[in-house]
């Protein structure tokens, strides 16, 4: 049981290495963590992301970045 344990850990430690992820620190983690949380209560309240608002906020237009990825769209309205 032990081995195997070890051996998973090992090999997420190895997979960190290999991909740069061993410089994430905890404040990076956590900031991350709050960034979602926030944005998802932004999300759910208003219909639109934080950035959205932001670029709404600063066009005057109703905006949804999103729509950059729908062919034929405009993001703003």
């Amino acid at each position: 049981m032990l081995d195997g344990t070890k051996n998973l850990i090992l090999s997420v430690l190895f997979m960190f290495c290999l991909t740069g992820c061993t410089a994430v620190t905890a404040t990076q983690i956590f900031s991350s963590i709050g960034w979602f949380a926030v944005d998802s209560a932004v999300e759910a309240e208003t219909g639109k992301n934080v950035t959205d608002n932001v670029v709404s906020g600063v066009t005057g237009k109703d905006c949804e970045l999103k729509k950059a990825f729908k062919e034929g769209e405009k993001i703003c309205k």
